[in-house]
């Protein structure tokens, strides 16, 4: 089977991350995803991820302090910390098993310590789909060409 890396997934505009600080305000956070369309932000502290704030945990944050003064509070003290990342050169399903035993959906890949980018499942999903559909026409072009050669 087609062992597809994660690091082909990361050219295209879904795997684009968008960065915000410890300091920045649940607010100000969930303002630039609304605006940008980001279902996810990476939490950078000197240049070191922090975690991940997905729109989950900010609707979450958001209900949970309903009537508090809510555009006070930073995203570091909702962020999920210890984020688990991946290797560029991992597969498909070594990264879907990852996000599947942390029950998460998104998967920030680094390479010496720099964001390349973040993959979804779906994403994964769709790539593995590819490559076993190339793989199965490989096949059947396989057998056609014994078939025929049998036949001459």
């Amino acid at each position: 089977m087609n062992t597809q890396r994660i690091f082909s997934l990361l050219s295209g505009p879904q795997a684009q991350v968008k960065a915000v600080t410890p300091a920045a305000t649940m607010v100000e956070t969930a303002t630039v995803m609304a605006r940008e369309g980001h279902k996810v932000v990476a939490v950078f502290h000197d240049g070191i991820l922090e975690g991940l704030l997905t729109r989950g945990d900010v609707l979450r944050h958001f209900f949970q302090t309903a009537g508090e003064k809510a555009s006070d509070h930073g995203v570091s003290t909702v962020i999920r910390r210890a984020a688990i990342v991946a290797d560029p050169e991992i597969s498909f399903v070594r990264a879907l098993k990852i996000m599947e035993q942390n029950n998460i959906q998104h998967l920030p890949v680094i390479d010496n310590g720099q964001l390349l980018g973040m993959v979804h499942e779906r994403e994964l999903l769709r790539g593995l789909l590819d490559a076993l559909q190339f793989d199965c026409r490989q096949m059947q072009e396989y057998i056609d060409h014994l078939h025929q050669a049998g036949q001459d």
